[in-house]
């Protein structure tokens, strides 16, 4: 899924239910995260895990313009 942010999609996934963990991606990741989401959303009854790839880091938009980010 995805949703839009000043004409921007953002690209995030969406797992488990519960209380919500939100992971931001470092530099060089993405919202893939690895074992931490994988783990966490595997305790669906006590998370929901929520992973954004920021601007730039496809599937969200690559921006043409600076400003845009």
């Amino acid at each position: 899924p995805s949703f839009t942010n000043q004409g921007t999609n953002l690209y995030y996934r969406d797992r488990g239910a519960g209380e919500a963990v939100i992971f931001l991606h470092e530099f060089g990741g993405d919202a893939g995260l690895g074992y931490q989401v994988d783990y966490l959303s595997r305790h669906g009854s006590h998370f929901r895990i929520l992973a954004l790839n920021a601007r730039g880091y496809p599937p969200s938009d690559v921006p043409e313009t600076a400003d845009a980010y």
